[in-house]
């Protein structure tokens, strides 16, 4: 056992291994006495080997069992231990070294030093030397820890006493003025006795409200505090018994969503607490940090809600102030430009206007209101199988951005798109010039916009393929090759028929390309004849000339014959590029023929909308409020002045500052 507790590791050889076991045996069947530990008692010789084996990190060279036993903890303070607070220890008269470099105290460094930063340290001078800090380590037990009075000095609560005692003396006094007060008037008469009592049965009130508020603050979550809830009402948790529902936290007894959302909100009696903490100045403060932070990072300003909140909140007040004023300004001009003032009445100037204004002048404008309200009513049920698209006739107003013309319900420029550009809102009709047509006219707009859009994309695509050819034309064939190219085979004029096809162009350009092919052919045939007869010329000249004269005859045919070539080479290769340009131009014939086609298809669509247009005209003829037809109608049908009032007040936009406005000249 000695072998196997020893810390180090040593070799073991077999004979030593069966010798242990035997020893082992031998201790189990009580031949041998037992093994014994460091402090003599014997180990029981039945253990296991990982039982009596000690770890590998423990000194333990000696057989033992300690390292299975249970050691006793260290000693912790116990109770009536506590920090020494208020006291001070020794105090030296010159900087020692490692103390602090501020004020030379020992116990501490600099970075922890609580005294004010000196600009000449105690390290430097060597005055004014602080007195050690008294360091009691307090290390508590589980009693000590959980003692709600260790620490506490019963000394310290004798100032509140005092206080007290100086409050309870003032309170007496006050009451024995009131006493002398009372038995002065008693004094006068009878109703000096009953004030007497009454004020007794107050001071007893008094003191019980007293008590009962100090039972409430005192002892942290004392008995008011617990209860806050009207035990009449229901449980926050019991609103909705859904377990789907939302969560109730029993520790906080929070419940932050809505319980009920799916009921109307008279029903709903607790909206949760989000919806509460959101009331009141939540917004304002939430619109205030979004303000700061906005100010930090456009304009780069040192600004926090946190850690300069006054400045914030200042700088916040009068960027509001200026914004309103601004408004305010813009207001003003408006109203001196177009007047209106009398329109834009508050809630709480009508109300001031109520409670200053007589009776009868009250019920002179509700019976106002009441008669346009009536007006209006009559007119939505005479107007309800009528269409919809009817001409406002609006009084014009004195200025020129105002004025409607063509029987047009917005003026021109109320309208923009991007690809057909400015119109009317009502119609979206982009002629300036152009009748109203009502809203349904608004489909064609959306058709027309299609049709321009498909145009531009077009064009842009056969800008770019021609574009592309011109490239492909000077890389290929080079500047040289197209000044070559003859008149005859320039770009012709095309012709097309009914249907867009092109007549006899077609034609035209295949009979060349085949002319083109043909004389390429002849040429070849041409070029193996010559090469035939030059060879048999060359043959008989050597058999009947002598040498020197058929020398001077073979150099003269070579050089005729080479110059030949290459007046071949040069026509084969300009006959070459002009069929590639004929077949490049038959290609944007058939191009252009599709276009043709298209644009027939969309010249019906537009006829087709031409035709809807007169269609909604010959209807407006009908309409009662058409004032346009009004002489050609019939007289009875025709509207009195508070139905059209009460219609263009229907048609006006309650946005518009100039709704209410009439031009009286």
């Amino acid at each position: 056992m000695s072998s196997t507790n020893q810390q180090e590791a040593t070799y073991v050889s077999k004979e030593q291994r069966k010798q242990e076991k035997a020893l082992e045996q031998a201790r189990a069947l009580g031949q041998i006495p037992a093994e014994k530990d460091e402090q003599g008692n014997d180990i029981n010789p039945h253990m296991p080997k990982f039982i009596t084996k000690a770890p590998w990190y423990m000194d333990s060279n000696k057989p033992s069992l300690s390292h299975q036993k249970w050691h006793q903890a260290e000693e912790k303070s116990s109770l009536g231990q506590w920090y020494a607070r208020g006291q001070k220890g020794f105090q030296a008269t010159k900087y020692r070294k490692g103390a602090c470099e501020n004020c030379g105290a020992l116990t501490h460094k600099v970075k922890d030093c609580v005294e004010r930063p000196r600009k000449r340290g105690a390290k430097i001078t060597g005055e004014d030397i602080k007195a050690d800090e008294i360091i009691v380590d307090v290390d508590l037990d589980y009693d000590a820890k959980r003692d709600r009075y260790n620490g506490y000095n019963p000394d310290n609560y004798n100032q509140i006493i005092e206080e007290h005692e100086v409050f309870e003396a003032q309170r007496k006094l006050q009451k024995e003025k009131e006493k002398e007060e009372k038995l002065k008037a008693k004094k006068e008469g009878k109703e000096g006795e009953e004030d007497e009592i009454e004020g007794e049965e107050q001071d007893d009130e008094g003191d019980l409200d007293y008590k009962e508020s100090q039972i409430d603050t005192k002892g942290g979550v004392g008995i008011g505090n617990m209860g806050l809830r009207c035990r009449e009402d229901v449980a926050v948790y019991l609103q909705n018994l859904d377990v789907n529902s939302a969560f109730f936290d029993p520790k906080s007894r929070a419940m932050r969503e809505n319980p009920n959302p799916d009921l109307p909100e008279d029903q709903q009696t607790f909206k949760g607490l989000n919806y509460i903490r959101n009331t009141g100045e939540a917004a304002k403060i939430l619109q205030q940090e979004v303000f700061v932070w906005d100010k930090v990072q456009k304009q780069g300003q040192q600004i926090g809600t946190v850690s300069m909140p006054s400045a914030a909140e200042k700088m916040y007040k009068e960027t509001i102030a200026k914004n309103q004023a601004q408004k305010e300004e813009k207001l003003n001009k408006l109203i001196q430009m177009y007047g209106g003032k009398e329109h834009l009445k508050t809630q709480d100037d009508l109300k001031q206007i109520y409670t200053s204004t007589k009776g009868d002048q009250f019920e002179e404008e509700l019976n106002k209101l009441e008669q346009q309200r009536q007006a209006e009513y009559n007119l939505k049920q005479k107007s309800a199988g009528t269409q919809q698209n009817q001409v406002n006739q609006m009084k014009s107003s004195k200025y020129p951005e105002g004025i409607l013309q063509q029987g047009h319900t917005e003026i021109w420029g109320s309208w923009y798109n991007e690809t057909l550009g400015w119109g009317y809102g009502c119609c979206y009709a982009t002629d300036k010039f152009a009748e109203c047509d009502g809203p349904q006219a608004r489909k064609m707009a959306v058709i027309r916009e299609y049709h321009v859009k498909k145009q531009n994309e077009e064009k842009l695509r056969e800008y770019e393929k021609q574009q592309a050819l011109e490239q492909e034309n000077d890389e290929e064939n080079g500047n040289e090759n197209q000044n070559k190219i003859s008149e005859e085979f320039q770009m012709p004029v095309y012709k097309s028929d009914k249907n867009g096809n092109s007549i006899n162009t077609k034609k035209q350009e295949k009979t060349k390309l085949e002319k083109i092919e043909e004389e390429q052919n002849d040429n070849s045939d041409s070029q193996s004849q010559s090469s035939s007869s030059s060879d048999s010329s060359s043959d008989s000249s050597s058999d009947s000339s002598s040498d020197s004269d058929s020398n001077s005859d073979s150099e003269s045919n070579e050089s005729s014959s080479s110059s030949v070539k290459s007046d071949k080479k040069s026509k084969k290769e300009v006959k070459k590029d002009e069929k590639k340009i004929l077949k490049k131009k038959i290609q944007k014939n058939d191009k252009k023929a599709k276009q043709k086609k298209f644009k027939k298809i969309d010249q019906e669509e537009l006829k087709k909308a031409i035709q809807q247009q007169q269609m909604q005209k010959e209807q407006k003829k009908g309409n009662k409020y058409n004032i346009q037809y009004a002489q050609g109608g019939d007289p009875s049908n025709k509207p009195t002045e508070e139905e059209l009032d009460a219609y263009h007040r229907n048609k006006r936009q309650t946005d518009d500052p100039m709704a209410n406005y009439n031009d009286v000249d």
